[in-house]
């Protein structure tokens, strides 16, 4: 991501011997695993306490990320995008937790708050980071901005198919709990048939 100018927040896989600098990493770092889903496996440590434990992993490989603080409250957008072209935004907002001493710092928990986004630099970013991966169809984006400098990081892009929610199971619960209408936020379904229409164009030479 990097080499396509896309800001993502350093990493560094844990490792035996890992040692992390506070002074360079700053007080605290997220723990993540390399794949998982909803945001299992991640919380926040102490930077100086990062240390390899095998048992952690549950054959996972586990890195280190630079923790970006986005408020009181630990908050994230999803971008979807179908080749390129934003269908999508979603704030997610953790409210419980602060995120220190251990705690999980994953946004999209059953005591999160869900809000419709539209934020044209967030949508922006995320359809630059897909243009990295141009032979992926549908990508889930999530996206914080940093509450103290602005700056907006690229977290992840993920690539599971359950990030359409217009019409999934999970999708149509989380509009229904949260009063949206994902269909009507940005024409998601018209963009999309646009954005399908447009590949299937620049693939056959039409």
């Amino acid at each position: 991501y990097r080499e396509a100018g896309i800001p993502v927040p350093d990493w560094h896989v844990i490792s035996s011997d890992t040692r992390l600098d506070p002074a360079e990493w700053g007080p605290y770092v997220v723990i993540k695993p390399d794949l998982s889903r909803k945001g299992e496996g991640v919380h926040i440590k102490r930077t100086g306490r990062v240390r390899h434990k095998p048992e952690e992993r549950g054959g996972a490989t586990l890195i280190a990320q630079k923790f970006v603080y986005t408020g009181r409250w630990a908050n994230h957008t999803r971008v979807a995008t179908l080749f390129g072209r934003t269908l999508m935004q979603i704030r997610y907002a953790f409210r419980g937790a602060n995120g220190v001493g251990g705690a999980p710092i994953v946004s999209n928990k059953l005591s999160s708050t869900y809000e419709l986004a539209d934020d044209p630099e967030i949508a922006a970013l995320a359809e630059r980071a897909h243009a990295a991966f141009p032979e992926i169809p549908l990508l889930g984006h999530d996206i914080v901005r940093d509450a103290e400098t602005n700056e907006l990081f690229l977290l992840e892009s993920n690539t599971r198919g359950d990030v359409w929610l217009f019409s999934s199971g999970v999708g149509q619960d989380l509009q229904r709990r949260h009063g949206l209408d994902l269909y009507a936020q940005y024409g998601g379904l018209d963009r999309a048939a646009e954005a399908l229409a447009s590949r299937v164009a620049a693939e056959f030479g039409l």
